[in-house]
């Protein structure tokens, strides 16, 4: 298979850009530096970190997700390139952020791209998918390249009904590496479609009754075939996601967990569990997911590997979902792609920490295709990390490379006393305003240049939409 890493442009970018993963020779060797063989990824569509107590969480329980906490490594403070599902997975799986990647509704991942999957089935990983339905990770954007099985099935089915569908299931023997990816989208709003009085999903009252949500529940608030959200109150849109982020745990992770446990498929694995991105609650006036704010980018992280990686341990160090696949390569003893964005969490998940670099993380609002959207930068700066918002304008970006530009900043915010962004310091910081705003305007031109190279001369395919596409897609609230 013919590689970005052969494109001739790939000078032109900078290389504080290129982050691969950090060599274990570097950060010092594992206790336990067997090769990674198993490896299951989890991703719950639109799972907040704070909807989970062991984030912080005190009105809801997740015993499931509490328990690989307690197992493995939480990540404190990880965050996800974009508040969208379709380009929040193609970073997890190419290492690159959504303004270099550039896959969009009708553009799918170029061929010349590699997926994590692909180079894991190259070197003889079984590779399987179980993906709650949703469009945005349908097989037509690239998704399923490297995928023995990748299969859509509906979210609310026990995992039972997925696992009997499983056509390797006799290719997962004791010696056979193995990667499995599970998508659900219980904390996702669900379609207006669904007989719901609430738009998340919780399929028992007793779990609505426990949050709060008594009868008589609210009638339905639909405006344009989709839920309107912005009609509720955000304490009661809280409960029911608090609701919603109950079922998940109690119908799929814990189920999950307790399959693999019984199938002997959680032996010497390696589980990471996160999420794409979170949701808006009424905070900074917004409803779904498409601000840059941290109820979007803040989403959960939690690593565990019985043997290497260490046990309740929290890290504070600011990551990426673009470091998911530098990371299980690295363990897995495979080079990474020369042309990645992410850093190898080995340093951070070494029993002696490991060195690991501070560096900027870029959350890009571009969603729905070019306009003006806002987009954040989250950085330090003498010695305190600090988030600036600001409008970015990709108008003058259509069919070329130019850079997205920084036309107005929205807010500024110290993160260490202020993390869920309620006090501007825009006016009373002007040099640090100043300062941030560079950095995204430069961070934002790198990602054109990357975008440039990782897009000359290979083969991006059209995905066009069907009215049945886009009635699913505008039904998710897009």
């Amino acid at each position: 298979m013919n590689t970005i890493t052969e494109n001739p442009l790939r000078s032109l970018v900078i290389p504080l850009l290129l982050l691969v993963a950090l060599s274990p020779a570097l950060v010092g060797a594992d206790d336990n530096s067997r090769p990674l063989r198993r490896i299951v990824l989890i991703s719950c569509d639109t799972l907040r970190a704070d909807a989970l107590s062991c984030y912080g969480n005190q009105g809801t329980t997740t015993t499931g997700l509490d328990s690989l906490a307690s197992q493995g490594t939480m990540f404190l403070n990880c965050s996800t390139p974009m508040g969208w599902t379709l380009p929040a997975h193609m970073a997890i799986f190419t290492s690159l952020a959504p303004g270099a990647v550039r896959v969009g509704v009708e553009q799918a991942l170029p061929a010349e791209v590699p997926l994590l999957t692909e180079i894991l089935a190259d070197n003889g990983f079984v590779c399987g998918a179980m993906i709650a339905e949703n469009g945005w990770m349908a097989p037509k954007y690239g998704f399923n390249r490297g995928f023995r099985q990748y299969s859509d099935y509906f979210s609310m089915d026990p995992i039972e009904s997925w696992t009997n569908k499983w056509e390797f299931r006799d290719d997962l023997t004791a010696e056979a590496p193995f990667f499995l990816f599970f998508h659900f989208m219980d904390t996702h709003s669900v379609p207006v479609a669904f007989e719901n009085l609430l738009p998340y999903m919780t399929i028992r009252d007793v779990d609505r009754f426990y949050h709060g949500l008594k009868d008589p529940l609210p009638e339905k608030k639909i405006r344009d075939g989709k839920w309107d959200l912005a009609a509720y109150e955000p304490e009661l849109l809280r409960k029911a996601y608090d609701s919603a982020t109950f079922s998940l745990d109690f119908l799929h992770i814990r189920p999950l967990l307790s399959y693999l446990r019984d199938n002997g498929l959680a032996e010497d694995t390696m589980i990471i569990m996160t999420g794409d991105h979170g949701e808006e609650l009424g905070e900074h006036g917004g409803r779904e997911h498409d601000s840059p704010f941290n109820e979007v980018r803040h989403v959960p992280l939690l690593v565990v590997w019985p043997g290497v990686v260490p046990t309740s341990r929290v890290v504070y160090d600011q990551v990426n979902l673009m470091d998911i696949m530098p990371t299980v390569l690295d363990y897995a003893g495979l080079p990474a792609p020369e042309l990645t964005q992410g850093m190898s969490l080995r340093p951070l998940l070494n029993e002696e920490r490991g060195f690991f670099p501070a560096r900027d993380l870029l959350v890009d609002g571009n969603r729905l295709g070019l306009g003006l959207e806002s987009s954040a930068i989250i950085a330090w700066h003498d010695d305190a990390l600090w988030s600036l918002v600001a409008n970015t304008d990709t108008t003058g970006c259509a069919g070329s490379f130019h850079p997205a530009g920084v036309t107005e900043v929205l807010g500024l915010y110290n993160l260490d006393l202020d993390p869920e962004e309620t006090d501007n310091l825009q006016q009373k910081f002007p040099e640090i305003v100043s300062s941030l705003t560079e950095r995204m305007t430069e961070m934002l031109a790198d990602e054109a240049r990357l975008a440039e190279v990782l897009h000359s001369g290979v083969s991006a395919p059209i995905v066009p939409l069907n009215e049945e596409d886009r009635r699913k897609l505008k039904a998710l609230g897009y």
